[in-house]
C-alpha cells in the first residue's frame, strides 16, 4: 500500500508508510481471515517446523520461513506470514516478502514454463540425466543418483538437476530472464548463468505464488495485491489497488505445466509433505 501510495501521491515510501499506518485510515484488505488464521497456527507450532541442516548441525538455530498464499484468478493475497513462532511482527523482516536463492521450487518458473513457451520441450521430451560439465560447470543431482534417459514429465517429478541445466543451455538464459520478467522476476541471467536453472537467483515467497498462480489462471498474470481499497473517515476513497492482467503463457501450455507439477506432489520430491 505504501509504495502506490507513494506513487500516487508523490512522497517518500517512509512518508507514505507512516501515513497510512497513524492517520485513522480504512483499509479493504483482500486477506481471507479463515486462510490468514490457519497459517498462522501452523507457523506458531513447534512440530511443523522443518530443520533444515544448519539447524540439525547446531549451526542456525534461528528458524526462517515465509509464505504466501495467492487467489489466482484475482491476483489477491488471501493470506500471508513472514516469520516463525507466535510474535510475528512483519514490520520488521517480513519473510513472505524477502528475497532468497530460490532452489528447486523456482525450476517450474525458470526452464520448464519458457521452455514449453519457446516450443523447446513438451512433457515427453526426453534428456539423458547422468552427470555432466558445461564447460568448467559441472552438475550433479544432491542425491548423487541418476535416472538414465527420462521425459520431463518425471525430471520434474524427481527434481533432477542434470536435465534441467541442460534445458536451460538448449532455451538460452536470456529467454528465460525473458519471461521471467513478464510474471514481476528480474535476474540477472549474465551473472547468475546456466546455474539460474537450480534456483540460483534471488525471489521471494510472493513473487514465487504470483508466478506459480499463472498455472493455474490459464497462463495469465496479475499482479499481487494484499488491499483493494483506502477510506478516509468520511468514506472518501484515496487509493484502489491496480491490477494488471497480462497473458504471458498460453492456456494449452499452463495446463500441460499445471498437470506437469503434480508429480512432485504425488509421488516426486514432495511427497512426503501432501
Amino acid at each position: 500500500i505504501a509504495s502506490d501510495w507513494s506513487d500516487k501521491y508523490d512522497i517518500s515510501y517512509d512518508e507514505a508508510r507512516e501515513l497510512i499506518i497513524n492517520s485513522g485510515y480504512k483499509i479493504y484488505t483482500t486477506m481471507i481471515p479463515e486462510v490468514q488464521k490457519s497459517m498462522e497456527d501452523v507457523y506458531a507450532n513447534k512440530k511443523y517446523i522443518y530443520k533444515g541442516t544448519a539447524a540439525k548441525k547446531g549451526i542456525d538455530n534461528s528458524g526462517q520461513s515465509g509464505m504466501v498464499v495467492i487467489d489466482p484468478q484475482t491476483g489477491y493475497v488471501v493470506g500471508e506470514v513472514g516469520g516463525i513462532g507466535k510474535d510475528q511482527n512483519t514490520l520488521e523482516l517480513n519473510r513472505g516478502l524477502t528475497k532468497r536463492q530460490g532452489g528447486s521450487a523456482f525450476k517450474p518458473l525458470v526452464t520448464i514454463a519458457p521452455g514449453l513457451e519457446n516450443k523447446v520441450i513438451t512433457p515427453a521430451t526426453l534428456f539423458y540425466d547422468t552427470k555432466t560439465s558445461f564447460g568448467n560447470y559441472t552438475v550433479n543431482n544432491d542425491s548423487n543418483s541418476y535416472h538414465g534417459i527420462e521425459n520431463m514429465r518425471n525430471i520434474l517429478t524427481h527434481s533432477c538437476n542434470v536435465p534441467e541445466v541442460k534445458l536451460l543451455s538448449i532455451l538460452g538464459t536470456a529467454k528465460s530472464a525473458e519471461y521471467l520478467q513478464k510474471i514481476g522476476i528480474q535476474v540477472n541471467a549474465d551473472q547468475t548463468g546456466l546455474s539460474m536453472a537450480l534456483g540460483t537467483a534471488d525471489v521471494s515467497p510472493l513473487q514465487m505464488a504470483a508466478g506459480y498462480a499463472v498455472f493455474a489462471n490459464g497462463g495469465y498474470y496479475i499482479n499481487p495485491t494484499f488491499y483493494v481499497k483506502v477510506e478516509d473517515k468520511n468514506g472518501t476513497v484515496l487509493l484502489e489497488a491496480k491490477r494488471e492482467k497480462t497473458q504471458v503463457m498460453s492456456a494449452e501450455n499452463a495446463y500441460l505445466e499445471e498437470s506437469m507439477l503434480e508429480g512432485p506432489v504425488k509421488s516426486g520430491t514432495a511427497s512426503s509433505f501432501s
